[in-house]
């Protein structure tokens, strides 16, 4: 607690300072260093923002932006919301601590599916059925599901996913096939794959054919 005459932490800062501890309290490091997938970095952008004179350039989407008292509720240690840019409705969503993730904390997510177009799960316990609740977020544009539990069934159930540029698949069981059958559906342009099922023959066969994906192995 900080001494009576100074200003209690709001809560954005006390996500902050948990999230530095998680990540190593280190002094010696640009922000910019740590993996894009750390909680604090994600956490710190926020304070990395441009002056207010300056406004970048930004998509424009066709969508409303979700309330942000609902984005503020699903908020969690495990679950960190944030939006994309200053004055944008796009919203990210990266989860943490595998052994926390349970099907419904993807399920709480459908008030803010319109908005949430980055999506990482990477390493999360994620079964066919929670594909069943991702392919509601019609304006998802990167989903990283590597190192999760999906196979080619469920992997089958993104087709309509119709914005979808990239996807991560690593650590997974999928095969070329699943893939060919996305990749003529959809229209991925970055698609991650190493250690799954693809060799190395299939995917440049697929890479041949899907010319405007880029294809990682």
């Amino acid at each position: 607690m900080p001494p009576a005459s100074k200003e209690q932490l709001t809560e954005d800062e006390a996500m902050l300072l948990w999230a530095w501890v998680k990540s190593g309290a280190v002094i010696d490091k640009k922000v910019t260093s740590l993996p894009v997938e750390d909680s604090f970095r994600i956490l710190a952008t926020r304070y990395l923002v441009p002056s207010d004179d300056y406004v970048p350039d930004q998509p424009v989407y066709d969508f409303k932006a979700a309330d942000a008292s609902i984005i503020k509720s699903l908020n969690n240690n495990y679950r960190v919301i944030e939006q994309l840019g200053k004055n944008t409705p796009a919203l990210s969503v990266n989860f943490y601590g595998k052994s926390v993730y349970t099907s419904k904390s993807l399920q709480e997510l459908l008030p803010v599916k319109d908005q949430v177009i980055d999506l990482n799960l990477a390493h999360m316990p994620v079964k066919n059925d929670d594909l069943k609740t991702i392919q509601q977020m019609v304006h998802l544009q990167k989903l990283n599901l590597k190192y999760t539990d999906i196979t080619n069934e469920g992997l089958l159930l993104l087709s309509n996913l119709k914005d979808l540029e990239e996807l991560s698949l690593s650590g997974t069981p999928v095969t070329a096939e699943a893939l060919q059958k996305l990749l003529s559906s959809l229209r991925i342009n970055s698609l991650f794959i190493w250690n799954t099922k693809v060799d190395s023959t299939q995917a440049l066969s697929l890479q041949n054919e899907y010319k405007k994906a880029k294809i990682e192995t």
